[in-house]
């Protein structure tokens, strides 16, 4: 679902979702280098992510995903996105970069690698 969003995302992307996406890479850039817990910011990116894809149902099945996960994680207070929140930004800062260049596949191929990390 998540790689649908990134390779739709390179496609469709306005000038105002590639702001967003750049604005919530910056934020959770911020946390990482402020030590904070980068968990919002990285699920925000994620959002911006579906949000260019323009696709409702990915939208929709995202939202519910996030609702769920922050339930989730709230509960948990050791999780492997805050011990990875760099490694996870350096991967968001390329899935980023790829859909700024519109390249559908290489979106698409990150988002993959980034996933399964």
């Amino acid at each position: 679902m998540e790689c649908e969003s990134a390779r739709l995302a390179a496609i469709r992307a306005t000038k105002k979702d590639l702001e967003a996406i750049e604005k919530s890479m910056e934020k959770h850039e911020s946390f990482v280098k402020r030590k904070n817990d980068p968990t919002s910011p990285a699920l925000d990116f994620h959002r911006k992510v579906t949000l260019a894809s323009q696709n409702k149902f990915l939208i929709a099945a995202l939202d519910i995903l996030i609702f769920e996960e922050v339930k989730l994680e709230s509960q948990i207070t050791d999780l492997i996105v805050r011990e990875r929140g760099e490694e996870y930004a350096l991967q968001h800062r390329v899935i980023a970069e790829a859909i700024k260049q519109k390249d559908s596949l290489e979106a698409y191929r990150q988002m993959k690698i980034h996933i399964e990390t």
